[in-house]
Order: structure tokens, then C-alpha cells, then sequence
């Protein structure tokens, strides 16, 4: 089974969004919090130049358009 990670921060209302789907689908995820505002060290040596939240990543793929999550975890799951 492929892991997945959801890189976002509690008060993003596009994590929201993710999280409730993740809880639809059933999927089991971990949680890494990141600071609203940057630095954020984790997500930049994950992403490189990106830097929205949330970041899902599944496996050692990361997907970090919200519109991209869904299509993705369809493919995994």
C-alpha cells in the first residue's frame, strides 16, 4: 500500500476541501503541518519552487494542485 501525506496547514480552507475527500474515499493519510507563511522547508525540498498549500503526496509523487488530487488518487486507490 502506498502511503499518503497530506502537507498542509489547519486553517486552509483548500485543506479543508482535501481532507473531507480523503474521509470520503476512506483513505488512510498522514498529516504534516506547515507554517502559513514561509519558510517552509519541508514543502520546498519536497515541491522545489512550489509553494501553495496543500501538497498532497502519495508515494514519492507530489501533487499540489487541488484539482489534480482527485484524478491521482483514483489512479493509486
Amino acid at each position: 500500500m502506498t502511503s499518503t501525506i497530506l502537507q498542509h496547514y489547519d486553517t486552509s480552507p483548500y485543506a479543508e476541501k482535501v481532507r473531507t475527500g480523503l474521509g470520503l474515499k476512506d483513505l488512510a493519510w498522514a498529516s504534516v503541518q506547515l507554517p502559513v507563511i514561509m519558510p517552509k522547508p519541508n514543502l520546498t525540498a519536497l515541491t522545489g519552487d512550489y509553494r501553495k498549500t496543500p501538497v498532497l503526496q502519495i508515494g514519492a509523487g507530489p501533487f499540489g494542485d487541488g484539482v489534480r488530487f482527485w484524478p491521482a488518487t483514483a489512479t493509486w486507490f
